[in-house]
Order: structure tokens, then C-alpha cells, then sequence
């Protein structure tokens, strides 16, 4: 079922954005899983192009890679380490929360901004920096900061209806982030994004949204992720309307939250 009950009915692929439908997913996710013999890995293989589940090569201390496992990595560590890790078969729940963004998954903010953005360039995976250039007190360059090589990833079949779903999920009136980008520009300025509620028991649900514009000629990434907050839709999309509003110079717009929340 989907979150709070609610009920889509038929939908496809950019619906099923659009309106954030779990029970899709679901499907999605048994439907690789009963594919596995010809595509073992399909979803943990597209996810790592991308680069979920590894560092994004930022240049600071401590960034964690996260994990994407796959049916193999479940069992090695099974194997090394029964007590921690007592279940080693990978089944078709495992998949189904995969394809969700849940279970043995783990990836960070940057990450997903990156990926992102990746979609966004139409495939070109850029190592994120802090810094373009280094100023001395006067303003004056000293040292530009070059740029990472970036990696380029073929757009997978289906890329078009995801496109059209991340932009429906903001603009249209059915869509999660629908009210809270109420009063923005679109139609000058369009914006695609997700919104996400990850599952973290025993703690509360993390919110999450993330999108990109403008999205002919996409210029800024916004991600936020809201530990212990809620839906996505009601909580981490106005935070980033927020941002979207100073990108663009613009007061504070309004926000019309879904009843309910959103997913």
C-alpha cells in the first residue's frame, strides 16, 4: 500500500512520480528481481553509475561512501559475520525496499545532489568542489582550484517519462511538492524535483527533497534532507522553496502544504 493509504490507481512511470506511488515501485522492484537471471544487479548497477554508494571525491575529511549492496555483498558479510548480519539469502522484499531507496541502502546528501545533477547534464557525473578560486585578503586571485575531470553515464531508456514525472511532481496540482512551490514561476523558471520519506525506525521518518533548475539549462542542485520530520512533500520541499526563492531573488513565497502531508 502506499503511504497513508492513499489510493493512485493505474498509473505509469511519470505518474507514478508524480504522485510518489510506493506500491509502483514495488512492483518495479519485484519485476528486476524476477529478472535476475538475465540482469542480476539492474537497480544496484544504475544507481552506482550514477554514483550512489561510493565518495563523490570531495575534497574534505570524512566523507563516507554509503553502501548500495547487492545480493553478493549481503552474503559475504553473512558470511564473515553471522551474528551481525544472520540473514544471507537476498529475497523479493529486498529488492521491493530497493527500489524504494530502502533497506540496504545508504547514501549521503552530496551524493544525491551529484547524482542529480548528473540526470539533470544529461549524464555528466562532475566531482563536486568547495572552491573555484583562492582570494588573498584584497580580493585579488591567487590560485584557481581546477575542476575534477567529470564522468560521463548513458541516460538509461525511460529517462524522458522520469523527467516529465520529477517536473509534474512540482508543478502539477496532484504532485508531492505541488503546494509547496505554490506562487513560484514555473512557467519562467521550471524546476524538477522528489520528494522522498525514508523509514528509519525507531525514529521518526527523514524528509526529503531534491531538485534541479531551470531545467532547459540546469544551473543549481538543492537537496534537503530533515532527520526525524516527517513527510518530504510537507517539510524538506518548503525548506528547499526557501532556496529556491533566494536563488531567484524573490521574497518568500507562499507555501500551501498538502493535507496530510506528502510523501
Amino acid at each position: 500500500r502506499n503511504a497513508g493509504g492513499v489510493k493512485h490507481g493505474k498509473v505509469d512511470l511519470t505518474r507514478a512520480i508524480t504522485v510518489s506511488s510506493d506500491v509502483y515501485f514495488y512492483q518495479l522492484g519485484a519485476a528486476f528481481w524476477g529478472q535476475r537471471d538475465r540482469v542480476p544487479d539492474a537497480l544496484q548497477d544504475t544507481a552506482k553509475a550514477f554514483g550512489l554508494g561510493s565518495r563523490t571525491g570531495i575534497p574534505l575529511v570524512g566523507e563516507q561512501p554509503g553502501r548500495v549492496w547487492t545480493p553478493a555483498d549481503r552474503k559475504r558479510f553473512h558470511d564473515k559475520k553471522p551474528k551481525d548480519f544472520p540473514e544471507g539469502n537476498w529475497r523479493t522484499g529486498d529488492n521491493i525496499n530497493l527500489a524504494i531507496g530502502q533497506g540496504d541502502v545508504a547514501v549521503t546528501p552530496l551524493q544525491i545532489a551529484s547524482a542529480y545533477g548528473a540526470f539533470a547534464t544529461g549524464g555528466t557525473l562532475a566531482p563536486p568542489r568547495i572552491a573555484a578560486r583562492v582570494l588573498d585578503p584584497q580580493s585579488r586571485p591567487v590560485a584557481d582550484v581546477p575542476a575534477a575531470a567529470p564522468r560521463k553515464i548513458d541516460l538509461p531508456t525511460g529517462s524522458d517519462a522520469v523527467l516529465a514525472g520529477l517536473q509534474a511532481a512540482v508543478a502539477d496540482p496532484k504532485g508531492t511538492a505541488y503546494g509547496a512551490f505554490a506562487g513560484f514561476p514555473l512557467a519562467t523558471f521550471p524546476i524538477a524535483g522528489k520528494t522522498g520519506t525514508a523509514q528509519v525506525p525507531p525514529l521518526q521518518d527523514t524528509a526529503m527533497f531534491v531538485s534541479f533548475g531551470p531545467v532547459a539549462r540546469p544551473q543549481f542542485v538543492v537537496a534537503v534532507v530533515m532527520e526525524e520530520s516527517g513527510f518530504g512533500g510537507s517539510t524538506a520541499a518548503p525548506v528547499a522553496r526557501r532556496v529556491w526563492d533566494g536563488l531567484m531573488g524573490a521574497p518568500p513565497g507562499p507555501i500551501a502544504l498538502t493535507e496530510g502531508g506528502a510523501d
